[in-house]
This record gives structure tokens, C-alpha cells and sequence, in this order.
């Protein structure tokens, strides 16, 4: 099972901002639970369900964990690792951790999401159906 923890680090969350990203990325949540979003197209499905404020030792963030539950093909993939690089987009620090790795920088986060698709799909691939355009690596949408 490919999973992921995105900590929004502080006192303070910016929902709407986050909320507006999930939906730019088409996943949906609902008004009866905005702490769960799913993406659930082309036989994929990535979930992601929010922790709330958790204590880590002394300092609190808000996490949310993501998790593919199924991916057809590599869409799955690229829909879960986009969240996780579009975290960064939220202005406040973030720490993202995938494959025990800890990732604070959206730089960081997009080299290890590129390597990760390309050792599992490999580049002819994901260069066939455009997923990755050379010059530009992976477009994460």
C-alpha cells in the first residue's frame, strides 16, 4: 500500500486553501465530512482522510493521510504524489512524509514523486501517453 502523512506545522490551518487545492486536483469532499477527500476516476482511487491537530512532541499540526487504495495504471500515482506536492502551495511550513522520508520543500518532494514514477512505470511508459514530456519531466495535474 502506497501512503503518505502531509503535517501542516502550527497553531493554525488554512482549510479554505487546502480545500480549494483538493478540488483543483479533482478530488471531492463532502459538506456532511470535509476532513475526508477522495479522487475516484479512470479505475483509481486515492483517499485521504485528515488527523486533525495531533500533538508530535511539543509542536501541533494538522495532518491528513493519503493512501492509493486502487490505481489503474499510473493515474493513481500521479493524482496521489500531486497532492503531495501541491501541499506546498498552503503558505505555512509542511512536512511531508512518504517511505519513512521527510520531505520540507516542494523541490525536494517533486524530485523523489519523478524518481518514484519513473521506477514504477519507467519511462517509456509514461513518455507514450504524454504523462511525461521530455525537457520538462512529469506534469503533475
Amino acid at each position: 500500500m502506497i501512503a503518505a502523512n502531509i503535517r501542516f506545522i502550527g497553531d493554525a490551518f488554512q482549510h479554505s486553501q487546502w480545500q480549494q487545492l483538493l478540488r483543483d486536483l479533482a478530488f471531492t469532499t463532502s459538506g456532511f465530512d470535509p476532513e475526508r477527500a477522495i479522487y475516484a476516476e479512470r479505475g483509481s482511487i486515492v483517499l485521504g482522510i485528515s488527523r486533525r491537530f495531533v500533538m508530535r512532541g511539543d509542536d501541533q499540526g494538522y495532518e491528513w493521510d493519503f493512501v492509493i487504495k486502487q490505481s489503474r495504471g499510473w493515474d493513481g500515482h500521479l493524482k496521489f504524489y500531486a497532492v503531495l506536492i501541491g501541499a506546498f502551495a498552503i503558505p505555512q511550513p509542511i512536512l511531508v512524509t512518504h517511505n519513512e522520508l521527510e520531505f520540507v520543500d516542494r523541490t525536494a518532494m517533486l524530485e523523489h514523486a519523478t524518481k518514484a514514477m519513473l521506477e514504477t512505470f519507467g519511462l517509456e511508459e509514461l513518455s507514450t501517453d504524454g504523462t511525461f514530456v521530455d525537457g520538462r519531466g512529469i506534469l503533475f495535474v
